[in-house]
């Protein structure tokens, strides 16, 4: 059976992840196409009347619809040009803006409004089936076409901008939210007797969210290479990267005891032990984790003492 590619998997990601960005702002694109179509008639409308009233004595031979058309495709040219942009400016606007990433957006802008008037004039230059006047073409383009086309990149840029603060605000928001959740539920537990006091919380940290978990709910720890994978009673995995010997020195040696060079095991959470070639102890998850035979007797003690 063929599996997914890592270009397929991330192509699929990628349409995934603009279907959401649509749907979350579908208001707010719907409102952008309503004045982009209004901007573009109220164009067409513009240019009908100059060339009627001010064409000095040249007779007229477009109608309206071929000047909106007209209008519409050289927008399009826009579109094609400023999805390139755009990727450009999502690459390199992460972090604090300093005097680099604004030559960055400026050289952005300056290729964009350049590319956009050499295709409109290479359009219209081929529609003619002339090359003659492409100079003409591209001077009367640049004059009258790219005050518009520079104000629309910028603009385009501050909604690029405008977005990705909006998404950060709301995952800043969102991760507020959960720890104050989570805040409250370690206070519940707290108030109903569930957690004592003493008891320690472990700061679990992915990215930029901190998951607090109470050492009460944490099963056993394992060392995987330059991390510890921390087991809870929910069935849930948290990685952290740490060696175990260093996290070790923050729990308590009253509740958590390293019965193997791999593994450290909370006391309250053993069911059984099994002594034999491979010795074991059983959680109360109903899982296995191995005890070192130089650990068997410190692990008797300190069930006797939990």
């Amino acid at each position: 059976m063929e599996t997914p590619s890592q270009f397929n998997i991330l192509e699929r990601n990628m349409i995934a992840d603009f279907l959401n960005w649509t749907k979350r702002y579908i208001n707010s694109i719907i409102l952008s196409l309503v004045c982009f179509l209004t901007f573009v008639v109220f164009e067409a409308f513009q240019q009908m009347f100059y060339t009627e009233n001010f064409n000095n004595g040249v007779a007229v031979d477009l109608n309206f619809w071929e000047v909106l058309t007209g209008g519409l495709y050289r927008w399009m040219v826009w579109f094609a040009v400023a999805i390139p942009l755009v990727i450009g400016i999502l690459r390199y606007s992460s972090g604090i803006f300093n005097t680099r990433k604004f030559l960055v957006h400026t050289g952005f802008v300056a290729l964009a409004l350049f590319l956009n008037l050499l295709i409109i004039t290479l359009l219209n230059a081929s529609a003619r089936a002339s090359w003659i006047v492409f100079a003409e073409v591209f001077e009367f383009y640049f004059f009258h076409k790219a005050p518009v086309i520079f104000i629309a990149l910028v603009f385009l840029i501050l909604l690029v901008h405008y977005f990705k603060g909006l998404e950060a605000l709301e995952l800043q928001t969102s991760q507020v939210g959960q720890l104050k959740r989570t805040n409250q539920e370690l206070f519940e537990e707290l108030e109903k007797g569930q957690l004592s006091e003493e008891s320690l919380v472990l700061e679990i940290k992915t990215g930029n969210r901190v998951k607090l978990l109470p050492e009460d709910k944490v099963l056993w720890i394992e060392a995987d290479d330059y991390c510890v994978r921390i087991h809870d009673l929910d069935g849930k995995t948290h990685t952290l990267r740490s060696s175990l010997k260093a996290f070790e020195k923050k729990l308590p040696t009253k509740k958590f005891l390293r019965i193997h060079r791999k593994a450290i095991v909370n006391l309250n959470s053993i069911k059984e032990y099994k002594l034999g070639d491979v010795s074991l102890v059983v959680l109360s998850n109903g899982q296995e984790v191995p005890i070192a035979q130089s650990r068997v007797k410190e692990l008797k003690n300190s069930l006797q003492l939990a």
